[in-house]
């Protein structure tokens, strides 16, 4: 359970007053789909229905073919809610912020960094509970990631890889198993068989600087990869963005550092990360694609600006 859950009451099960419609979007790729599909998100449903909310759950085969059924039918709601992962989470707010309307999650992904974040229960029904409180006591605006590259645009609300970071996203998508934060471990450790600094450029409110570097991570959540505190310090509604910069290292450092970033305290080493902070970033470097939320953009460069209080969260 996240913080606040015994903060629940039993007032919140009577029916609402002002009942809303409802989108509810299932992801059937997500981890809990496996064993039992779209469980987590039809028990999200019949809470907020048993609660007086009118509920459309929608499943869609793909991906795309579900993004592009929530662009139709999302106009005619007054809330998206997704269930599913980190990647769910990245749909939600591209659509939500295109739409204007709030945006509600069920955890029921492998990372959930999003819901660490925001203290978002992992059980569908306190879940679904903390979105109906929102609804009746107000919802928390929270900052989002635009990110631009050649004829390209989209929204994240965590934070942009750029590096040895997005080459461990882009083993750890096509992993079948093992399942939950475990995997992205074990991709993390296959890729340190290849790594190596690369040359960056990276921009920050005006500001170019040029290094080597194993990784430049662009985040406005402190989490990733399940409960990496890449960015202890970072925060989801300050009107900023963080720059952390993994500096040139071999592989036996690297495994002694690691440990210690589901703590923050990787932090300790500042002859190995650097820090910076703005409003508006932009990253280059040769052969590597951004990954954002755990979905794959565009190769670099990609810029990055924060979007203040862009997003009206459920929680």
């Amino acid at each position: 359970m996240a913080k606040g859950d015994q903060a629940i009451s039993s007032e919140q099960l009577e029916k609402t007053a002002d009942p809303k419609r409802i989108l509810l979007a299932i992801n059937p790729n997500a981890a809990f789909a496996k064993k039992d599909k779209a469980t987590r998100g039809s028990r999200a449903a019949e809470t907020l229905r048993s609660i007086g909310h009118e509920v459309e759950e929608l499943v869609e085969a793909s991906y795309i073919r579900l993004e592009e059924a929530i662009s139709r039918k999302l106009p005619d709601a007054d809330v998206l809610v997704v269930a599913g992962g980190d990647g769910m989470m990245h749909l939600g707010v591209n659509r939500a912020i295109a739409a204007a309307k709030p945006l509600g999650l069920i955890p029921a992904g492998t990372g959930n960094d999003a819901s660490r974040i925001l203290e978002i229960s992992q059980d569908p029904v306190v879940a679904s509970l903390q979105i109906d409180n929102a609804l009746r006591n107000g919802s928390r605006l929270v900052d989002t990631l635009r990110i631009t590259g050649e004829g390209f645009e989209r929204y994240a609300f965590g934070m942009l890889s750029a590096g040895f970071d997005a080459l461990v996203n882009e083993r750890a998508n096509i992993m079948h198993s093992p399942k939950g934060p475990s995997r992205y471990t074990l991709a993390m450790l296959a890729e340190l068989a290849q790594l190596k600094p690369r040359k960056y450029k990276f921009t920050v409110d005006g500001e170019t600087r040029e290094t080597d570097a194993i990784l430049i991570a662009v985040s406005n959540n402190q989490f990733c990869g399940g409960g990496m505190r890449f960015v202890p310090h970072a925060q989801v509604d300050d009107g900023q963005i963080e720059v952390f910069v993994l500096k040139p290292l071999g592989r036996a450092k690297f495994l002694s550092i690691f440990p210690k970033v589901f703590s923050g305290r990787h932090v300790e080493h500042a002859d190995l990360v650097e820090f910076f902070r703005g409003t508006e970033v932009s990253v280059e470097a040769s052969d590597i694609v951004g990954y954002a939320d755990g979905e794959r953009l565009d190769s670099l460069p990609l810029t990055v600006k924060v979007m203040p209080s862009s997003l009206e969260m459920l929680v």
